[in-house]
C-alpha cells in the first residue's frame, strides 16, 4: 500500500471536517439567524442556473460597468440608456430557451456597479423608466418565470459608481441624473437607498435569492453586511442571500474566490466566481450550499462582439465537476443590446441542454458523493442510486472505497450495459475496459440495496485511490534563505523531510526579510499533495501567513496558496485545470515555501511532505 493512502478524498475530507456549520448563516454578529434549511435544499435541488449580465452598457460592447471611464468615455457610457431599445427582449422566449437548456433558476443583473436598475424603481432616477424602450425587465421576467416554474433571483451590486452618496468615487464617479448634495458622499444615505432597492426586489418581484457583488471597498464593512443580512431576512425569512452580502471573500485575500470564514461572515450560499482571463479554480468540495459562477465567454461577462467561448465539452466537464463537488452551476450569458442571444451561444447551450435532458436524474435533486472527488472524476447521489462521472477517458480500471450500503448493480448510464465490479473487503474495483467513451465523460449508474450515504474518513484512509503515488521528499534537495541552528532543538535538519514529524524538531531561518526554503524535486514531478506541519506546542503563529509557490525553472514563481490563520498542519491537494475541469496533479520542478512582508520574520517549520509521481 502506498504511503499516501489517498489522493483527493482524504485531503478534501480533512478540510471539510473543519468547515461543517460554515457558509450558512448570519455569522458572528447574527449567530441566531439563518435561512431555513428547506429554502437552501430547494435551491440546491435545482443545480443549474443562468446568470445574465445585461443593460444599456451592452450598446458599447465592452464589459459592463468596468468599461465606464476606462474604455468608454463616461459621458458616452452614461447616455447609453437613452438609446437602450431592447425590442427583441421577450421574457417568455428567454424562459423557453432556459427550459430547453435545462436551466432551473435565473439571476439577471438587476443593478450592476454602474448603478442602472433593470426595473421600474421607486428609489432610482437611473432605471428602465428612462430607457428608450420603457419596459420593466424584472417585472416581465418575474411573470414568465412564475408561469414556467423557474426560480427568479437577482444580482445586486453593493457599490454604485453612479450614485453620489457611494464612496469612494471610482470609474467616473457620480452620474448626471442625481443631484450632488453638500454632504455627499453620504454612506448612511446610500445604504438606505440600497436597502430600499433590495426590499423592492424582494417584495415587488418575489425574488427568492439575492446575489450580491462589490463588497471589496473598505467603506463596506462587516457590520454593514451583517445588518443587511438581518434586515433582508426580516423582510422575507425564506430569502437566500449570497456570501458577498458580507466581506468574507474580501477578508480571505485579494482574488480569493474559494475560501472564506463562514463562522464569522454572513451568507446563505457561497458564490465562487471564475474571473475572466484568469481561470482561477472555483471547484472544491463543500457540504453547504455554494455555486460556481462562470461565463460562457472566457473574456467578458456582458455582450462581446468577439467572444472566446467555452466548447461544448468544456461546458459538460465544468458542470459535472461542480455538481460532483456538491455545488450548483450557474453559467452566464451576455445578451445583445436588442435583448436577443447570439446564435452561436444558443447552439452551445443547446448541446448542454441535450446532455442535461439525457442525464437529468443524475444531476437535478442530487448531492455530491457518495464518493468524495477522486483523480479520475466525481459522483452524485440520490436515494438508492449514485452516478460516477468519469472524466479521465483513458482509465481502464477505477478503484473506490467500499460503502456500507450493499451494491446491487453497476450499469453504463446510456446503454444499460452491465459493468463488472470486483467487491473487495475495503474497495470496489470497476472494470471500464468495455465502457465506450461517448463525449467528454463516461457515466456509470450504481444501484444500492438502501439509501446511499457518504463514504467515511476511516474507509477512505484504508486504501489508495491511485497506484504509483509516492513520497517525493525522499528524493529532493533544498536550499534555505538562511539557517539559525540556535533554535534547532535536535540539530538534524533532515528531520524537516522525515516520513513522520519528529516532536520538538524545528527548522528556523534567521529573522530576515522574505525568509524561504526552495525545494528542488530533481526533475519534473506530477505533484498531488503537499503537507506542511509546525510544532504543536509553540510558534504556529510564525507561519500564519505562509505562502507556497511553484516553478518549473527556479526563477519564475507562481503563487499557489497562502495561509490565512495559524494552524498546526496544512494538507494541500494540488490540482490543475484540464478541459475546464479541476484535476488532481500538477507538473512541478521547484516548490518554494516562505513568508513575505515589509518586516523581518522567522520562517518556522517542523515537517514537509510531498506526494506525487
Amino acid at each position: 500500500m502506498n504511503k499516501l493512502n489517498l489522493i483527493v478524498g482524504l485531503t478534501l475530507l480533512l478540510s471539510i471536517s473543519n468547515i461543517k456549520g460554515q457558509l450558512s448563516g448570519g455569522g458572528d454578529l447574527n449567530p441566531d439567524l439563518s435561512a431555513p434549511v428547506e429554502a437552501q435544499e430547494k435551491w440546491m435541488d435545482l443545480r443549474v442556473g443562468l446568470s445574465v449580465h445585461w443593460g444599456p452598457s451592452s450598446l458599447g460592447g465592452e464589459e459592463i460597468s468596468w468599461a465606464r471611464h476606462s474604455k468608454i468615455k463616461k459621458e458616452v457610457y452614461d447616455n447609453f440608456y437613452k438609446d437602450f431599445n431592447p425590442v427583441k427582449f421577450d421574457a417568455n422566449e428567454w424562459v423557453r430557451l432556459m427550459k430547453r437548456w435545462g436551466i432551473k433558476y435565473l439571476s439577471p443583473t438587476a443593478k450592476h456597479h454602474d448603478g442602472f436598475a433593470l426595473w421600474f424603481s421607486k428609489f432610482s432616477k437611473y432605471d428602465m423608466k428612462r430607457a428608450k424602450l420603457k419596459v420593466d425587465i424584472m417585472g416581465e421576467l418575474a411573470k414568465a418565470c412564475k408561469k414556467n416554474d423557474i426560480m427568479l433571483g437577482a444580482y445586486y451590486s453593493n457599490l454604485d459608481w453612479y450614485h453620489p452618496d457611494w464612496s469612494p468615487y471610482q470609474y467616473g464617479g457620480p452620474g448626471p441624473l442625481y443631484k450632488i448634495k453638500k454632504d455627499s458622499p453620504n454612506l448612511d444615505r446610500y445604504f438606505k437607498f440600497m436597502e430600499n432597492q433590495c426590499k423592492e426586489l424582494i417584495n415587488k418581484y418575489d425574488v427568492e435569492f439575492l446575489q450580491f457583488d462589490g463588497e471589496w471597498d473598505a467603506t463596506y464593512t462587516h457590520e454593514v453586511g451583517s445588518k443587511f443580512y438581518r434586515t433582508f431576512h426580516k423582510e422575507n425569512p425564506n430569502i437566500l442571500l449570497s456570501s458577498r452580502i458580507d466581506i468574507g471573500r474580501r477578508s480571505a485575500g485579494k482574488n480569493n474566490h474559494l475560501h472564506m470564514d463562514g463562522l464569522k461572515y454572513a451568507g446563505d450560499f457561497q458564490d465562487r466566481e471564475r474571473v475572466v482571463n484568469h481561470g482561477n479554480n472555483v471547484i472544491s468540495w463543500l457540504d453547504h450550499p455554494w455555486q460556481a459562477w462562470v461565463t460562457i465567454d472566457k473574456t467578458q461577462w456582458s455582450y462581446n462582439k468577439n467572444p472566446v467561448l467555452l466548447s461544448s465539452d468544456e461546458l459538460v466537464l465544468d458542470l459535472v465537476s461542480v455538481v460532483g463537488n456538491n455545488g450548483n452551476y450557474m453559467i452566464n450569458l451576455g445578451p445583445r443590446p436588442d435583448g436577443s442571444f447570439e446564435k452561436e451561444q444558443i447552439a452551445l447551450m443547446d448541446t448542454l441542454g441535450i446532455w442535461l435532458k439525457k442525464h437529468a436524474k443524475a444531476i437535478y435533486g442530487t448531492r455530491g458523493g457518495p464518493f468524495y472527488p477522486f483523480a479520475q472524476g466525481v459522483s452524485t447521489r440520490k436515494g438508492n442510486n449514485a452516478w460516477l462521472f468519469i472524466t479521465d477517458t483513458s482509465i481502464q480500471k477505477l478503484k473506490l472505497s467500499k460503502l456500507s450500503q450493499k451494491l446491487r448493480s453497476a450499469k453504463v448510464f446510456d446503454s444499460g450495459q452491465e459493468v463488472d465490479v470486483t467487491v473487495g473487503k475495503e474497495t470496489l474495483l470497476f472494470d471500464l475496459a468495455k465502457v465506450k467513451n461517448e463525449g467528454p465523460v463516461r457515466v456509470i449508474e450504481l444501484t444500492f440495496e438502501e439509501k446511499v450515504e457518504m463514504e467515511t474518513l476511516e474507509k477512505i484512509a484504508k486504501h489508495s485511490y491511485e497506484e504509483g503515488v509516492e513520497r517525493l521528499t525522499n528524493k529532493i534537495s533544498y536550499k534555505a534563505s538562511s539557517r539559525d541552528f540556535n533554535w534547532n532543538v535536535l540539530e538534524n535538519e533532515q528531520y524537516l523531510f522525515a516520513d513522520k514529524k519528529v516532536e520538538d524538531f524545528s527548522f528556523h531561518t534567521k529573522k530576515e526579510l522574505n525568509p524561504n526554503i526552495i525545494i528542488d524535486l530533481n526533475g519534473e514531478k506530477d505533484v498531488h499533495e503537499l503537507i506542511i506541519e509546525n510544532r504543536k506546542t509553540c510558534c504556529k503563529e510564525r507561519a500564519e501567513n505562509l505562502i507556497v509557490w511553484f516553478s518549473n525553472d527556479g526563477k519564475t514563481w507562481e503563487k499557489y496558496w497562502q495561509a490565512k490563520f495559524s494552524k498546526e498542519k496544512w494538507i494541500l491537494p494540488i490540482t490543475s485545470k484540464h478541459m475546464g475541469a479541476s484535476i488532481v496533479g500538477k507538473k512541478i520542478k521547484f516548490i518554494k515555501i516562505g513568508l513575505t512582508g515589509k518586516e523581518k520574520q522567522i520562517l518556522h517549520l517542523s515537517n514537509v511532505s510531498i506526494f506525487g509521481k
